[in-house]
């Protein structure tokens, strides 16, 4: 239409430049009569007329053209058209039309070029995606009717401001004060506080727990599962069981006996560096920092044939003081890579200095792997294939000695503030053995004081608040007798449940005395209790950590007097990524008079 108006206006402007050329050679030879004049004239205005209705014509087409692309942008901001039985799908197609709607300015083409929309247009579009995903999200997604705040339910953003923030363990124990034992942390994130949960979403599940469920795992959060996929928390059902097989004699109780001649003579450094340094009590120690020294050294003599020397510098191995900035770069990037704007920079959002110590923990894990390797099978410990070792190092590491450490952190805290439970414990103790050689993996085990000790210490200040993330198996599960849509996120933290008053009588109190048969808590559910987690994925390293904290706490209890310095007294104020940042322990040790 276009062309056809540009060639008419190119013929108007030939007419009317003959018209003035006539015009011009009339002038030239002076023969200019009425007659002549009129009909010039004529012309000359006819090529106008022509040319100006031309001109009408070819506004009313730009005109035509203007109102169709209006008409178009239009029918784009019209609603959706809804079913007024079904709020679900009404959701649906405006989702739909949405995403039909991005789909054609994700390609467009020269001849829908000028519908493209404008920045404010696209503004406009991505609220409104984000506005229907909330909408969605609070009152149309399966987990609806699971209790929780409405910002929890419509982003995911709440729950990892609250995971970054160091106070995760706090605020998840409040929702679960103020909505009951289950709560939505996030659109597709639920987490429990109820004992039951443990088995329903960790156990042998091939029956069903407590709702019904069964048919098969309830498998590992992929987000947490994607940087090794192989090891053991994060493998498949049947590969877990065959790695859990090859581990399984090293770590046992006959294994922990077998190996105790490495064990102990970690711990007798360690009695002896905490007598050179203790100044009779005048100065105080950081116990925090020679337990960890202790623990590391063992399990890197026993997994890597080798100790990491900590006791013997008296200080951290490189390698050692890198592990927490590793579980915190950890945090991080887990966050990012749950939203699709920041995942293909979600190890650059991490910041830099943590990325850097991961790179560096990294690096020296490969070189302890090598150097254990080359060992081959001249030492009695464990028996483990290349790609066990590779995926597993960090596990066993942090698994045999950052939670053992922190166990003992933890005890050390309490008693030192608990004066009546470290004099029956030091009863308990001195009174039990004739000489400290008596003290070893098996003979602690009849301390009944101090395996109370022991569990209470671990509930008051569990060593993971917060559940480790699994994912519901498809097809959905059942979950304290809820419906629980395949897909969902779940977890189950300790630190409420074992902060609730409908499961421990004073539950924010140190009391060892709740499990030896104290009348005051007989109503307690002890049973809640599951430090080292449940089912067929629960802590392989249990009897070890088990066997080092008894060992330790009894020697060291058998040499010295413990008193906790006044700027230690509010330890356990401790902020939490994954696992606790702890600060000093100061602590007076005094050696007893024997």
């Amino acid at each position: 239409m276009v062309i056809r108006a540009t060639s008419s206006q190119q013929s108007s402007q030939q007419s009317s430049q003959q018209s003035s050329q006539q015009w011009d050679e009339a002038l030239d030879k002076d023969d200019l009569d009425t007659h002549t004049i009129r009909h010039l004239s004529r012309k000359v205005q006819k090529g106008y007329d022509e040319q100006a209705t031309r001109l009408v014509i070819l506004e009313q087409q730009v005109q035509q053209l203007q109102g169709q692309v209006q008409e178009q942008r239009q029918r784009r901001r019209k609603k959706v058209p809804m079913s007024p039985n079904s709020r679900f799908a009404r959701i649906e197609q405006i989702q739909q039309a949405l995403l039909s709607s991005s789909e054609a300015e994700d390609s467009p083409d020269e001849s829908s070029a000028s519908e493209m929309p404008s920045e404010a247009e696209s503004c406009i579009w991505t609220c409104i995606r984000l506005i229907s995903r909330v909408v969605y999200n609070v009152y149309f997604h399966p987990l609806r009717h699971y209790p929780g705040p409405k910002a929890y339910a419509a982003t995911r953003i709440p729950l990892t401001r609250m995971i970054t923030s160091g106070k995760a363990h706090k605020k998840i124990a409040e929702l679960h004060a103020q909505y009951g034992p289950v709560v939505r942390l996030g659109p597709d994130t639920i987490d429990w506080a109820d004992p039951r949960a443990f088995k329903d979403l960790m156990g042998h599940n091939k029956g069903g727990g407590s709702g019904g469920g069964g048919g098969g795992e309830n498998y590992r959060d992929p987000i947490n599962a994607q940087y090794r996929p192989h090891s053991i928390i994060n493998s498949n059902r049947e590969d877990h069981a065959r790695i859990r097989r090859v581990l399984a004699h090293g770590f046992s109780a006959q294994s922990m006996v077998d190996q105790q001649p490495l064990i102990q003579t970690q711990i007798d450094l360690l009695i002896q560096r905490l007598h050179e340094n203790c100044e009779d009590g005048g100065a105080p120690l950081n116990m925090v920092a020679w337990f960890y020294y202790t623990t590391f050294d063992i399990i890197g003599d026993l997994a890597f044939g080798e100790p990491f020397g900590c006791l013997e510098k008296s200080d951290y191995h490189p390698w050692v003081s890198s592990i927490f900035d590793n579980i915190h770069a950890s945090i991080y990037r887990n966050q990012f890579q749950r939203y699709s704007i920041t995942r293909p920079f979600a190890r650059w959002l991490v910041p830099k200095k943590l990325r850097e110590s991961q790179r560096f923990h990294n690096q020296l894990s490969m070189d302890k792997i090598r150097r254990r390797m080359a060992l081959g099978e001249s030492r009695p410990d464990f028996a483990m294939s290349t790609p066990e070792i590779e995926q597993t190092a960090d596990l066993l590491i942090i698994a045999g000695s950052e939670t053992t450490a922190s166990v003992l952190s933890g005890v050390t805290f309490f008693l030192t503030t608990h004066p009546d439970a470290m004099a029956k414990l030091a009863e308990e103790v001195r009174t039990s053995f004739a000489s400290e050689q008596e003290i070893d993996v098996l003979s602690v085990q009849k301390l009944r004081y101090m395996l109370a000790v022991l569990d209470e210490s671990m509930r008051v200040y569990p060593v993971v608040p917060i559940g480790l993330t699994r994912v519901v198996k498809p097809g959905g599960d059942y979950v304290c007798e809820r419906f629980v849509p395949e897909g969902t996120r779940v977890m189950v933290s300790q630190w409420p449940m074992y902060h609730n008053e409908e499961q421990f009588a004073q539950p924010g109190s140190f009391i060892p005395e709740r499990w030896l048969g104290d009348p005051r808590f007989e109503n307690d559910n002890r049973s809640v209790l599951q430090p080292f987690s449940f089912g067929p994925r629960n802590c392989i390293g249990r009897n070890l950590a088990m066997s080092e904290m008894r060992v330790i706490l009894a020697r060291v209890i058998w040499n010295f007097d413990m008193q906790i310095a006044d700027d230690s007294r509010k330890w356990t104020e401790q902020e939490l990524f994954g696992l606790w940042k702890k600060g000093p322990l100061n602590v007076h040790l005094k050696a007893r008079e024997k």
